[in-house]
């Protein structure tokens, strides 16, 4: 969960889940990643990310949008390493 003490709304306190400290791209394994996504500010002007993808709308919080791995069954939840979390039964990138 994220920590909002002394920080403002949209503020999480995690940390970044890059591959490496030379490789800025978000690790989709990393269990802090869905915290990142679709969560950054809009309005800012940045139309495209350190690669050049397009941001989303809200974009994802960083340098680097992403698309998260997410579960079809009607429980939800995310995939991590092609595994389902949350009891997952059908999962698609």
């Amino acid at each position: 969960m994220a920590n909002r003490y002394f920080q403002d709304g949209a503020a999480i306190n995690l940390n970044g889940p890059f591959v490496s400290s030379t490789n800025l791209h978000v690790n989709l394994s990393d269990p802090n990643a869905s915290a990142f996504n679709g969560t950054g500010a809009t309005g800012t002007g940045v139309v495209n990310d350190y690669d050049g993808d397009t941001r989303g709308t809200p974009p994802d919080i960083g340098a680097d949008e992403f698309i998260l791995l997410t579960c079809s069954a009607a429980n939800g939840g995310t995939i991590t390493n092609g595994k389902c979390l949350f009891a997952c039964n059908l999962c698609h990138v």
